[in-house]
């Protein structure tokens, strides 16, 4: 692969994202590191939909791209990130590789002149990735609100990544990188990278919280992390704004047969360690009930009783019948888990360990239980139908009451606007 070919792209039009919005509304540019795919399931991206949805609500929204290094693939940008990498070594202030990637000067060039002619009353800019753009943003235009949308505490799962000596994961951008590089990302050196991501970006994050008109994370827990790591002051412009839900049909009651279910590509770390953990559960305890598998595998399928593989689905509402209980065991923390939440929209109760409900403030919930306590509940589901039946009424009410899509965009619009009326 030739790393100093440009790429066919083009350059980010400063185009609204709907039709002409009434004069007063305000004007709000999204900077945005990755395309939102209209047939992509990942989470991240619904959740970028989602906010799409509710900023065309209330704002003239207009829409920006922030390539990647190794999108553009200029030879000067290269060379000048090949450098700050290096001097920020020397001089014991690294630069996490994430916003390193997401450095390239032409780039953040172009896009200061985009946000200069546009003269906005905001820009939201995505992820801890948008860090150097943020500070040049701060420095050219010191009259814009600048929100940042970190999602989750990156620093923390790299150090979960590093802990537990897992591979890293190049995400959407995995197939434009050179080989080599992929193999370094999935190999035994991948500790160490790890180590040097943890290390540089609670730096970063820190940098943002204090520079930031407004940080936002999806989960409760890791927002309250984070303000303990600053002064009360800045603290309070930290918040927590978790993903909407949609109610997407009535309350089935969980019946049986009952079969579990587990939904998510083997791509993402994550998944993968919960596959593998609940794979050895099934050859272990054998349960009468079946696991049921959704989403696109990488790895070779492998045969166990009791299990079986679907792949990817266009519509995953048929993973969930009337007996169907997601099982979630959270093994890296970080963010929150939206499968659980579009499993309480569709009626579907979740059997998970205390960690897979982490920032997600629904309180007596009956089935956040450590791993060491399912045996049971796999072997005879059918003798906690009762249980079954109240966790998914008490997930399916708190997603209609605190997880709406109005109160979403109510909590984006205080955000991004605070003292703006809802006009749509």
């Amino acid at each position: 692969m030739n790393v100093l070919a440009p790429p066919k792209t083009a350059r980010n039009p400063l185009t609204p994202t709907h039709a002409a919005p009434p004069p007063d509304r305000p004007k709000v540019a999204v900077v945005l590191t990755r395309a939102i795919a209209a047939d992509s399931g990942v989470g991240r991206v619904n959740v970028l939909r989602e906010i799409r949805k509710a900023f065309n609500e209330d704002f003239d929204v207009t829409e920006l791209r922030l390539h990647s290094l190794v999108e553009t693939r200029r030879a000067r940008d290269l060379f000048t990130a090949g450098a700050r990498l290096v001097l920020g070594l020397l001089t014991g202030r690294p630069a996490p590789l994430q916003t390193i990637l997401y450095s390239g000067a032409s780039e953040i060039g172009a896009l200061l002149a985009d946000l200069e002619a546009g003269r906005f009353d905001a820009v939201y800019l995505d992820t801890v990735r948008c860090h150097r753009l943020m500070r040049e943003i701060r420095r050219r235009l010191p009259g814009a609100r600048l929100v940042i949308d970190m999602d989750d505490l990156m620093s923390r799962r790299m150090e979960q990544i590093a802990l537990k000596r897992l591979p890293l994961s190049l995400g959407f951008l995995r197939h434009l990188f050179p080989k080599p590089f992929q193999w370094a990302a999935e190999s035994r050196i991948s500790g160490l990278i790890a180590r040097y991501e943890a290390a540089a970006l609670s730096t970063a994050e820190l940098d943002i919280a204090r520079s930031a008109d407004a940080v936002v994370l999806v989960s409760s827990a890791e927002r309250d992390m984070l303000r303990d790591r600053l002064a009360p002051e800045t603290g309070e412009n930290v918040h927590s704004v978790p993903p909407p839900a949609h109610t997407y049909r009535s309350l089935p009651p969980p019946a049986s047969p009952f079969r579990f279910t587990f939904i998510g590509s083997d791509r993402l770390v994550q998944n993968r360690l919960a596959i593998d953990f609940l794979l050895r559960l099934w050859d272990e305890l054998q349960p009468a009930a079946q696991l049921h598998i959704y989403g696109r595998q990488e790895r070779p399928l492998t045969q166990h009783n009791g299990v079986i593989w679907h792949g990817y689905v266009d519509d995953v509402a048929v993973a969930y019948t009337s007996g169907s209980i997601l099982l979630l065991p959270c093994l890296l923390p970080g963010g929150i888990k939206t499968k659980i939440i579009e499993a309480w929209s569709f009626g579907a109760p979740v059997l998970g360990n205390p960690l897979a409900f982490e920032g997600l403030e629904i309180s007596g919930y009956p089935l956040a239980l450590d791993e060491s306590e399912w045996a049971a509940y796999l072997l005879h589901p059918e003798e906690y139908r009762d249980l079954w039946v109240s966790a998914a009424a008490l997930g399916n009410a708190f997603v209609r009451s605190t997880l709406s899509s109005e109160r979403y965009a109510a909590q984006w619009r205080s955000i991004v606007a605070p003292g703006t009326p809802r006009t749509a």
